[in-house]
């Protein structure tokens, strides 16, 4: 298989489904990827596409991303102020999308494990481990958002 097509799944448990970033369709050079590869398209995918379908300003997209990749030190950090908002919301300012900073916002999220990245439903644990890309292989970057108050 020289080419593989993999779709990629965001899901934000605790957040209506409206708050996903839309499912992304990367087009893969090889079978063999590693994850740190999949964010990497998948992000640049996401961008894209929420730019492009959604006719989304900056500021909106950003907040996407955000809902998806926002790290637990920086929830942590605002629980402390008695409110948990988004970067974009908090500076009022319309932020620029820079697709190399999201993708290492993204990976930062990993690492921290803001998000869990699902492989055929098995927990991806390490940026750089290899998989090989199967016709039925699914992807889903799961995000747990805990609830208001809890």
């Amino acid at each position: 298989m020289a080419n593989s097509a993999l779709t990629v799944e965001s899901v934000v448990v605790g957040r209506p489904s409206s708050a996903a970033l839309p499912p992304v369709q990367l087009k893969l050079a090889s079978e063999r990827v590693t994850v740190r590869e999949i964010i990497r398209c998948a992000v640049r995918e996401q961008v894209e596409r929420l730019l492009r379908e959604k006719q989304m300003d900056a500021r909106n997209v950003r907040a996407a991303l955000e809902r998806q990749y926002l790290s637990e030190a920086d929830v942590h950090d605002q629980v402390l102020t008695g409110k948990v908002r988004f970067p974009s919301e908090a500076d009022g300012q319309v932020p620029s999308i820079d697709v190399e900073v999201e993708t290492e916002r993204a990976f930062d999220g990993f690492r921290s494990r803001a998000f869990r990245v699902l492989i055929d439903d098995q927990a991806a644990e390490d940026l750089d481990r290899e998989f090989i890309v199967h016709p039925r292989t699914t992807v889903t970057f799961l995000r747990l958002v805990p609830l208001a108050g809890g």
